[in-house]
């Protein structure tokens, strides 16, 4: 196939193979839009990673680089995930070798993962070496359960069709989360969607938690979506250290649960890298964690430092960090709203937490302050004040400026504080 400045082709043979390659472990390699680098040696996918980002950074993005430590490998490169997505399709994907097979047809259901490229094609998966082998069984029991009962699956293209999505997570404390998204279209469709989780649930007594949803958009997300509870929690947990971190339905968490703890480790020494702490005159130094998730990385860090400040968008996700946050001392998260940004106070000495809204240039004494709401109740002349214990004594300037930060529609997703002027921050 031919592109703009490049063209797709197929391997027919191999005249000789290169002393990198390796065979693929995964019977799916090559049409699954999972792994990409089965072929090729894990030593060597290491040395390639780490030039495509030295190569994006300089090259792509004229970035002068100083020297940077070489890429940390996975300790585990098969079963390390915490997290896999499968699509449900009614009609499968069919590979150019199954295309010859006359009792194999595109309108067979599927369960697995999109293939590269293709948003509407879902090519079946049997077995998927990414994560414990017990979601082999819980995705496979559930196709099979479908097909036997006449379950309707998902039509992306005519929006039609039951089953239409499964989520599998778990954890390093033995939790199991599984979310079934549902499309409601047709009468009847509920009652056999209740009636797989009770199979599920009576086949896996594993599942510590399981989930379900009714999304009747066009796309898979399910950020704006009511997640319901039909077993168990409506969440798991992941411990790190003497940490342990809450992980709901929407929270995000890394998904290499044991390289995760490598990566943390790495961001604490580089955010306590330096002199600060190291005596009277050194303070600990104060820490900005954007987009921080269930704030697992500024919890990990919290102890070390001055002040942890996280920035979080997702109302569930905020959540899960005021609970991760518990116990720890000075945490703040920012959460953005329509009209104005409220400024939630985390786990200040008593563990309680408390909103208020602060305006550019407010200044308020440690132990009160003043919250001024926006149109139209603060031109009404009607601000209120709420009390609470301060970490010091003094004055201080509630906000000095702000800085925004966007998502990737280039809407203004949350604002920063800062203490000095943005270029230095």
């Amino acid at each position: 196939r031919k592109k703009h400045s490049f063209i797709e082709a197929e391997v027919i043979c191999y005249h000789k193979k290169s002393s990198l390659r390796t065979e693929p472990f995964c019977q799916h390699f090559g049409m699954c839009g999972g792994c990409k680098w089965q072929q090729v040696t894990y030593e060597e996918q290491l040395k390639m990673k780490q030039q495509q980002v030295y190569d994006q950074l300089t090259r792509i993005g004229k970035v002068e680089l100083p020297q940077f430590r070489p890429i940390m490998g996975s300790v585990k490169t098969r079963e390390y995930r915490n997290k896999l997505d499968f699509g449900c399709a009614n009609k499968r994907w069919l590979t150019t070798e199954q295309l010859k097979d006359e009792t194999l047809t595109k309108d067979t259901p599927a369960i697995g993962f999109h293939i590269t490229g293709a948003f509407d094609k879902i090519l079946p998966i049997e077995k998927c070496h990414l994560m414990d082998p017990l979601h082999n069984q819980i995705r496979n029991e559930a196709y099979h359960y479908a097909i036997e009962h006449g379950l309707s699956f998902f039509d992306l293209r005519q929006q039609v069709g039951l089953l239409r999505d499964i989520i599998i997570r778990n954890s390093n404390t033995g939790e199991w989360l599984v979310i079934f998204q549902f499309h409601y279209d047709e009468t009847g469709g509920e009652q056999e969607a209740m009636a797989l989780l009770q199979h599920m649930a009576d086949m896996f007594p594993q599942i510590t938690s399981l989930m379900y949803l009714d999304n009747q958009k066009c796309n898979d997300t399910i950020s704006d979506q009511q997640i319901r509870r039909f077993k168990g929690s409506d969440h798991i947990y992941e411990t790190m250290e003497d940490l342990r971190f809450k992980v709901g339905p929407k929270s995000f968490y890394q998904t290499n649960t044991e390289q995760a703890y490598h990566l943390y480790c790495v961001a604490r020494e580089f955010a306590l890298s330096g002199d600060h702490g190291q005596s009277a005159d050194q303070p600990k130094p104060l820490i900005y964690d954007l987009y921080t998730g269930t704030g697992t990385i500024a919890n990990f860090i919290a102890r070390q430092a001055r002040q942890v400040i996280g920035i979080e968008y997702v109302p569930e996700a905020i959540d899960d960090a005021k609970e991760n946050f518990r116990g720890i001392q000075y945490l703040y998260m920012y959460q953005p709203a329509e009209d104005h940004f409220t400024y939630i106070v985390e786990g200040v000495r008593t563990g309680d937490d408390l909103t208020y809204i602060c305006t550019l240039g407010d200044t308020f004494e440690y132990g009160e302050i003043a919250t001024q709401y926006m149109m139209p109740d603060y031109l009404a002349g009607k601000p209120s004040t709420e009390i609470i214990q301060g970490p010091d004594q003094g004055y201080g300037k509630c906000i000095y400026s702000w800085a925004p930060v966007y998502d990737s529609e280039g809407n203004v997703a949350a604002m920063v504080e800062a203490d000095c002027a943005l270029s230095e921050l």
